[in-house]
């Protein structure tokens, strides 16, 4: 649920004994998602208030599509009570956010360019190409909006975008697939005529720039190409006039904070001009040790609020805005994540969430105008039946095939025998830069309580976890080393007696999903049970659907033929054979499977999942030279009204899970301990 506190917002030096007191005022309800549909599968993915607090634009999704539809909502800032504005209603919107001007009149969203591309709802599985940045009025409807930036020349980009604190530039950033690089375009909205009546203020007008009309008639959008490569990642933090600062990867593998006073009145339309460009450090790469700089948010009183990540552990300091020296280091709770940051430039008040595998999750104050910055504890989670200290949370580390340490996380109860029989969950990612942090999950404490299970969670290379070059080492023609990892975690699980082949379940979604069906081809004698969900599994084909053409950048291009040949060494669709060994050394079989998808994915298709269940029946069961070894079950799980994961409704989840779950007990034979 969303729910309103004004305490929150717009703090000054003036009003902290109001503050205080509105603290403990009760929030009041803006919007119950558990009303949106009948059966739940209409969910809220997202929401941005305009400047003054007045306006609110949320987004849903419906059945669990991509495709999201943006509302909008009148917020009384003194009651709390809310309007719904029926003209304001924006279709055909998919990955975009929501970004207002500061007069409050309008927002910046992207949009796919005709009807048909939302025609499906989730079902569909063409491309989505040819994202544009559309600008809409508020109170007119959708027609009347311009689309104001379009690549037709490369269709594949996408946008994001961003206003600068001064609210006087647009910020665009395109980014080419899935890799850590982006260009920075710059739009100054002064530059924007103004039109209609709406007192000093008018709103903006951008119908001389609307892409859609005649280009003959048409002037073309004023934007400055701060970088118009895709050499580097590169993320705003703050600006003061022309000296702006920006987080970024550029000769950082583990990113950097840096300044540039110059930028406006440079346009960088080549390599040459850009070099021209005086980045000064602001904070340098590692901060002086070995940590990854994961995100700067600068708040009022000119500090910034950095996150590190330190052997995939979070840290949290106060630092300088001016010349990035360390003013306080926030102590956190324990081994774990900050899980979440609301906070913002016009604030000096920020909040932030702490969670780990046994916490359930925390919430904290820190108010950085007070002279010793200190976390007040808000509000923290109680689980019912659960001691977080009956449980132990190790770091361990695996050795892959060519010689890396990899680590990866374990929890289990305290005193548990390591006889390796433990039923043990294996689960894995690697890919896309993604980082998998310390967490909690009810699901796998579940597990934890229910079966005297074992959880371990790897960091495989591919992921985030240590930067640029640890992201670089498990992608294109690299990505064997992501399973090589996976397969050393196995096998570090083994030989220190938490579990055996026998006992072992491994999981996996979405890249983790190819994770483990690629893992399953190559080494079925280390598991007894593949769980994989909305899996890439057609190598060969995964750029023709959907949004799919954006994987290339970790993945590679099948139409290129150095890719095609890295792609087809491990595309699980295509590497379905009849195996020498199996789970638990019984030999002629795959491990038990379960496949599971949702009907409205239209992330990665279902399409994957079929075929890949499709090739194992065939080639293990029914087809020409078939074995006749195979025993462990091959099934796939298929859920209604659902997608790729985000938004599923709560009992969904459950049924899903409490099917993985039981399903991989009883194929490792694991009793009902607990509960």
């Amino acid at each position: 649920m969303l729910y309103s506190q004004p305490s929150i917002s717009h703090s000054t030096d003036d009003d902290k004994e109001n503050q205080e007191h509105k603290e403990e005022e009760e929030p009041v309800l803006l919007i119950d998602p558990n009303t949106l549909s009948e059966d739940g599968t209409v969910a809220l993915m997202g929401w941005t208030f305009s400047e003054d607090g007045n306006l609110m634009a949320y987004s849903l999704s419906s059945g669990g599509s991509d495709w999201r539809t943006i509302k909008l909502m009148q917020v009384d800032q003194d009651t709390g009570l809310t309007t719904d504005r029926p003209v304001d209603v924006l279709e055909k919107v998919k990955f975009s956010g929501i970004t207002w001007t500061h007069d409050n009149l309008g927002f910046f969203y992207n949009r796919y360019k005709t009807s048909e591309d939302a025609k499906g709802a989730g079902t569909e599985v063409h491309l989505n190409v040819d994202q544009r940045v559309a600008y809409h009025r508020v109170g007119t409807s959708q027609e009347e909006d311009v689309d104001i930036l379009a690549t037709p020349d490369h269709p594949d980009w996408l946008f994001g975008t961003e206003v600068s604190h001064d609210g006087r530039w647009l910020i665009v950033t395109v980014s080419s697939g899935c890799e850590p690089t982006n260009q920075l375009w710059l739009v100054d909205l002064n530059d924007i005529p103004r039109h209609g009546e709406h007192g000093d203020a008018p709103p903006l007008d951008f119908s001389a720039y609307d892409i859609n009309n005649n280009k003959k008639k048409k002037q073309v959008l004023p934007v400055k190409k701060v970088v118009d490569n895709f050499n580097a990642q590169w993320e705003y933090v703050g600006n003061k006039g022309n000296s702006w600062t920006f987080q970024t990867n550029l000769d950082a593998p583990r990113y950097r904070l840096v300044r540039c006073n110059n930028i406006t009145s440079s346009v960088a339309s080549s390599e040459e001009q850009q070099s021209l460009l005086e980045w000064e450090d602001v904070i340098p790469e590692h901060g002086g040790g070995s940590d990854l700089l994961q995100w700067c948010v600068l708040v009022k009183g000119d500090v910034l609020v950095t996150c590190w990540l330190s052997n995939i552990q979070s840290k949290l300091e106060l630092r300088d805005y001016t010349t990035g020296a360390v003013k306080k280091e926030i102590e956190l709770p324990g081994i774990g994540s900050v899980s979440g940051f609301s906070g913002s430039y016009k604030d000096s008040q920020f909040f932030f969430g702490f969670t780990g595998f046994t916490e359930p999750g925390a919430h904290y104050l820190v108010d950085v105008s007070h002279p010793d910055p200190t976390p007040l504890l808000k509000r923290r989670i109680a689980t019912k039946g659960f001691d977080p200290e009956d449980y132990v949370t190790k770091q361990e580390w695996a050795t892959s095939k060519d010689g890396t340490k990899i680590p990866m996380f374990v929890v289990h109860r305290k005193g548990l025998e390591l006889n390796g029989t433990n039923p043990t969950i294996l689960y894995g990612y690697g890919g896309f830069n993604i980082s998998l942090e310390p967490s909690f999950s009810v699901s796998r404490l579940c597990w934890l309580l229910a079966y005297d299970g074992v959880y371990a969670i790897a960091n495989l290379r591919g992921g985030g976890e240590f930067g640029r070059e640890w992201r670089d080492a498990g992608s294109l023609g690299n990505k064997q080393n992501v399973f090589d990892d996976f397969q050393a975690c196995a096998e570090h699980l083994h030989s220190s007696n938490y579990c055996s082949p026998s006992t072992t379940a491994i999981l996996g979604g979405s890249n983790g999903g190819l994770l483990v069906a690629a893992c399953a081809n190559q080494r079925p004698d280390l598991y007894a049970c593949v769980l994989a969900q909305v899996g890439v599994m057609d190598m060969l084909r995964f750029k023709y659907f959907t949004i799919g053409h954006a994987w290339c950048s970790d993945y590679g291009d099948v139409e290129k033929e150095e890719h095609f040949k890295w792609l087809m060494e491990y595309s699980p669709l295509h590497n379905v054979s009849e195996p020498q060994g199996g789970a638990g050394g019984e030999g002629g079989q795959y491990p038990a499977y379960l496949i599971l998808t949702g009907d409205h994915d239209d992330r990665v298709v279902p399409l994957h999942s079929h075929k890949l269940t499709a090739t194992l029946q065939h080639v293990l069961v029914t087809g020409t030279g078939a074995t006749t070894t195979q025993r462990n079950p091959l099934l796939t799980r298929i859920e209604t009204r659902a997608g790729h994961g985000s938004g599923k409704p709560v009992g969904k989840i459950i049924e899903e899970t409490s099917d993985m779950y039981a399903y991989a007990a009883t194929v490792m034979g694991a009793g009902w301990k607990h509960m």
